[in-house]
């Protein structure tokens, strides 16, 4: 080594994207997706947080229990925008409609609903019977949903979800959910699925004078 002689470090070559496989418009959806996640990350949080205690509803009646649910429910703007109604609640079991709307119809020469929507019936159904469930969660998400479409929906039919959270452990509910169009004894579709348990937050105790 020559002393007194300033030595260039290597320059790190970055390898061209088409390298990777990648494009600047795939980086782009992932920097999106990024910030999508962190910002549901922080509402979610600051949902649990605002939430510390669930709703005593031992001395409600039925009707009282229903429409708690249905103001819940109403908050989740995709089911509002849906029409899905809840139409029965009990603990760990939950039931909800999907009201035919040919502006949800996947294939229009047969009038069929779209499977999404479908989808979006079956995960709301399984997390209402998770937050009714007696384990007491304030809030709850999905974590997987397994679906088999047995049949399409009859077209002009409501379509009715009943799900069931057969366990819940500290973190996690596991559910079964059937949909109904009523035209036929078999199902229209099956799922199973697991949901988080968010559990209330406990408060803070008030702080010890001189401590």
């Amino acid at each position: 080594m020559a002393y007194g002689r300033r030595v260039r470090a290597p320059q790190r070559r970055h390898l061209p994207l088409r390298r990777l496989g990648l494009d600047r418009y795939a980086l782009l959806r992932c920097n999106r997706d990024a910030r999508n996640r962190r910002t549901l990350g922080e509402a979610r949080t600051r949902m649990t947080d605002r939430m510390t205690e669930r709703p005593d509803v031992s001395g409600m009646s039925e009707a009282q229990k229903l429409e708690l649910g249905r103001h819940f429910m109403a908050q989740v703007r995709w089911n509002a925008e849906l029409g899905i109604t809840l139409e029965h609640i009990e603990p760990a079991r939950a039931q909800l409609r999907l009201p035919y709307d040919s502006r949800w119809v996947g294939d229009p020469s047969t009038g069929v609903l779209h499977g999404g929507v479908l989808t979006a019936l079956l995960d709301a159904c399984g997390g209402a019977a998770v937050m009714s469930h007696p384990t007491g969660a304030i809030a709850t998400a999905t974590i997987s949903l397994r679906i088999d479409y047995m049949r399409g929906a009859e077209p002009g039919r409501d379509v009715i979800a009943t799900a069931e959270c057969h366990r819940a452990t500290r973190h996690v509910a596991f559910v079964r959910v059937e949909a109904h169009d009523g035209a036929r004894p078999e199902p229209v579709a099956t799922a199973t699925g697991s949901f988080t348990i968010e559990r209330p937050r406990p408060k803070d105790q008030p702080k010890k004078e001189g401590a």
